[in-house]
């Protein structure tokens, strides 16, 4: 929830300038179709939970992962300001794939569009695995596929060219997860000897920061 009141200062933001622009749209000013590439950032440290203890309290040590994220996407305004979107996005670093839908608002003040989204969906991961050096031996902390629900609330700024048609963008997402793994394997070596545990299913919690480029059309 940390992304927000961001978004909620952008919203204030669009509405105070859609005040000031004619409210008559832009003949064929429906229909907007991007892509964006940029990177992601970590904005709270990854957590879990193995639930197949029997307290039900234990804590599986994960990591912030930075990488890369990038997305296509389709918007359709029913109104002046709003309509819906889908969105499909993948990150890299923990390799997760997003199928998002949801309304967003774009208005247009001069060659200036602002654009915000809040979408929500499926969130697949497939989760690194890691290994930790003990200086005797190596922890190997492995998990299967998961997925979960997730949702995005993001921001974007674009300059037009060639009638609006052609739009060129910087934005800002906050991406907020709570994935399910179907199990995690623990392999556990120290002094020639190897040791592996299976665990139950793992939920995890997290939150992303996504910073992007990209270009869309607007027809």
């Amino acid at each position: 929830m940390r992304g927000t009141p961001l978004v909620l200062v952008f919203l204030i933001a669009v509405f105070t300038a859609n005040a000031q622009v004619n409210r008559t749209p832009v003949i064929g000013d429906r229909v907007t179709i991007g892509v964006d590439g940029g990177v992601i950032l970590p904005s709270s440290q990854f957590t879990a939970s193995n639930f197949a203890t029997i307290s039900n309290t234990a804590k599986i040590g994960a990591y912030p992962i930075d990488g890369y994220h990038y997305d296509a996407y389709l918007g359709v305004k029913f109104s002046h300001v709003f309509g819906i979107m889908a969105q499909y996005g993948e990150n890299t670093g923990f390799v997760s794939a997003e199928y998002f839908a949801g309304p967003y608002l774009s208005v247009k003040v001069l060659k200036i569009r602002l654009e915000a989204k809040v979408l929500a969906g499926l969130i697949t991961s497939n989760y690194a695995t890691f290994s930790t050096n003990t200086g005797t031996g190596y922890i190997l902390d492995a998990y299967q596929n998961g997925s979960g629900f997730g949702y995005c609330a993001g921001a974007k700024i674009k300059y037009t060219l060639f009638g609006g048609v052609l739009g060129i963008g910087a934005g800002l997402n906050y991406l907020s997860s709570d994935i399910k793994y179907a199990g995690w394997t623990q392999t556990i070596s120290s002094e020639n000897v190897t040791q592996a545990l299976s665990n139950g299913s793992v939920k995890m919690s997290s939150g992303l920061v996504q910073a992007t480029i990209g270009l869309s059309i607007d027809i």
